[in-house]
């Protein structure tokens, strides 16, 4: 998959076949479908250097994948770098795909009266 990068000043944009990544190192979004990746270096341990915001601009159907996916072109080949941490923050719209993917499905199940959230694979 090859990827269109347009450099506007203190942003990136990152078009794919899929998406288009608008990548800043400004305050990111509440609501909004993105991504937060953090570079580090090695000095005397892990420094953080900065943190970069992907957001996506298109309004299409976006998985979580595809948005790692870029942030991984972006360290990797525009900054030449292994030294990085993706996360997806609980305030971006990614945020229910990506704790469905790491806890799985959500049943819920009522018990003594009270509401328990069970998790596939999790046994209390």
């Amino acid at each position: 998959m090859g990827y269109e990068v347009i450099n506007e000043g203190t942003e990136t944009l990152i078009k794919g076949t899929e998406l288009v990544v608008r990548v800043h190192t400004g305050p990111a979004n509440d609501g909004l479908a993105y991504g937060l990746g953090h570079l580090y270096m090695v000095k005397g341990g892990f420094v953080p250097v900065r943190t970069y915001v992907f957001e996506v601009t298109d309004l299409a159907e976006v998985t979580v994948e595809a948005v790692k996916k870029i942030m991984d072109f972006f360290f990797s080949v525009l900054l030449d770098t292994e030294w990085y941490v993706k996360e997806i923050p609980p305030g971006s719209r990614l945020f229910q795909q990506e704790a469905r993917r790491l806890y799985g499905e959500e049943v819920m199940e009522e018990q003594y009266g009270a509401i328990d959230i069970i998790r596939s694979g999790w046994s209390k």
